[in-house]
């Protein structure tokens, strides 16, 4: 007699490859579009935060370095608070994770139109904003891996790509709102637009075989016996365990049972590690710091902390930065829309250039490096407008490149099973630059009088990462070619 537990699932890995809601199916692409809804409009604050910022040094009368601590904390909270998001999301749901940064990243800004002083601003905007984008970006990463297999860099694209489109709707609206209403008002307007996240949070959810089953104990046990093993063979042995659960007893007795070797060899497999990981919390709790340790972990996230910082301070500093090149305000607005042609375009190209195999994620990673540091470079050394509209152009297609792929990275190296905790600790390291942002617009923009200075070094660190990322590539090479080698003797 086949027991509960092994008939659910087994309907949950029929299920899991249906063409309508499995893996890559069509559900998974409604999935993939509320997801693009919700960054589309979760993330606006963030996206047009220049041109608030210049609202806030004509409105308070303050330091560039002041003017800039708002997105300095939002991008502070988003990565100190990813690790517990990543928790949340494992124990809870990644739908309420959403419903909640739905409603507190809006209601910072709405708060704002209260601000006496920019430190007002700093709180509410960016604390409520920060934990909002943190819990956004962990959430729907991980949604968009539990959905998607075979094209999962693809459906990482199409979000992102769709998302970015708020650059170019959002910041010529801002600055009509702040020549109309002026900051405050424009503070109300934007929160109540930033609301609209509500209607495809309520859509997004976990599939169901991701869902925890109804016995808590056999599950955690079979969890157990994956985490023994490495990643990529975490969910076939998952599919061996629920093919036998019902014919448990053959590991203890083979005469109870007639099993051909084959199966019999794949439930000692199992039954053998499960005997090893009698104790699952902390085999989990190994595994999670041998990740943390890793080279390819530091890399990873160092390289999009590289990558993140140039984002926010592009975002913060590039109309301020056309107006100290004699760029007036309205038109300064249109670098934006240079950036975000590109970053859209190449989000697009990112997630084909991956399923196709015409390019590794190494690949594209070390791609992305060099188109950002040729932009940065360009916006450094010119004044006229049309080269920063290319300078921009340029960068936006490096941003689009990896923007889309920081889940796929994650899960090459790390596997899918751990997503959630490693995402949260990656996205840590990652806002660790954000002391270093205050401190380089005050030195260089403050009391140097330009911001050529904060350009260079954001050059300098992006062809550092080019350096890093050729010679990881080399090094898988030489590993390949070295295995056959060792192979044949």
């Amino acid at each position: 007699m086949i027991n509960p537990k092994a008939r659910r699932s087994r309907a949950m890995g029929s299920l899991k490859y249906d063409p309508r809601f499995g893996l890559d199916s069509h559900h998974s692409w409604m999935v993939a579009g509320f997801c693009s809804w919700f960054l589309f409009m979760g993330c606006i604050a963030q996206r047009v935060f220049g041109v608030v910022y210049v609202g806030i040094l004509e409105e308070f009368g303050v330091t560039r370095q002041e003017a800039s601590w708002p997105m300095n904390i939002i991008d502070l909270l988003a990565s100190l608070s990813n690790p517990v998001f990543g928790y949340l999301c494992s124990r809870y749901s990644c739908r309420a994770v959403l419903l909640w940064c739905g409603l507190a990243g809006p209601l910072g800004v709405i708060l704002c139109y209260f601000a006496p002083n920019v430190i007002f601003i700093a709180v509410f905007y960016g604390m409520l904003n920060g934990i909002s984008i943190s819990g956004t970006l962990t959430a729907i990463t991980v949604v968009l891996a539990q959905h998607f297999e075979k094209r999962r860099a693809t459906a990482y694209s199409v979000v992102f790509t769709v998302s970015a489109f708020n650059t170019f709707l959002f910041p010529p609206l801002v600055e009509l709102l702040l020549s109309t209403y002026g900051l405050y008002g424009t503070f109300l307007v934007l929160g109540a637009i930033c609301l609209h996240t509500f209607p495809p949070g309520i859509a997004i959810t976990s599939p169901e075989w991701m869902k925890p089953s109804l016995n808590g104990k056999k599950q955690k046990a079979a969890d157990a016996g994956n985490k023994c093993l490495p990643p990529e063979e975490t969910e076939l042995v998952a599919q061996r365990i629920e093919d036998h659960e019902e014919n448990a007893t053959c590991v203890k007795s083979r005469q109870t049972l007639n099993l051909d070797p084959s199966k019999e060899a794949s439930v000692v497999l199992t039954a053998s590690n499960e005997e090893k990981c009698r104790a699952p919390s902390q085999a989990t709790d190994r595994d999670n710091l041998r990740n943390f340790v890793t080279v390819r972990f530091w890399v990873d996230s160092l390289s999009f902390s590289v990558m993140y910082l140039a984002l926010s301070l592009f975002l913060t500093l590039a109309v301020d930065m056309a107006k100290d090149k004699g760029v007036s305000t309205m038109d300064a607005v249109f670098i934006f829309h240079a950036f975000s042609a590109g970053d859209v375009i190449f989000r697009g190209v990112s997630g084909v250039l991956l399923d196709s195999k015409f390019l590794s994620s190494d690949g594209v990673m070390l791609l992305g490096f060099i188109l950002q540091g040729v932009g940065i470079e360009i916006l450094a050394f010119t004044a006229s407008f049309p080269l920063l509209i290319v300078g921009s152009l340029v960068f936006g297609c490096g941003n689009g490149l990896r923007m889309p792929i920081a889940g796929v990275v994650l899960i090459g190296d790390f596997g899918l099973k751990a997503l959630p905790i490693v995402f949260g600790g990656f996205a840590l390291v990652c806002g660790l630059n954000v002391w270093t942002r205050a401190p380089l617009i005050g030195y260089f923009r403050d009391q140097r009088g330009t911001y050529d200075g904060v350009l260079h070094v954001l050059g300098v660190c992006s062809f550092a990462c080019v350096a890093v990322w050729a010679v990881r590539i080399c090094l898988k090479r030489w590993r390949t070619t070295r295995l056959p080698a060792t192979s044949a003797k």
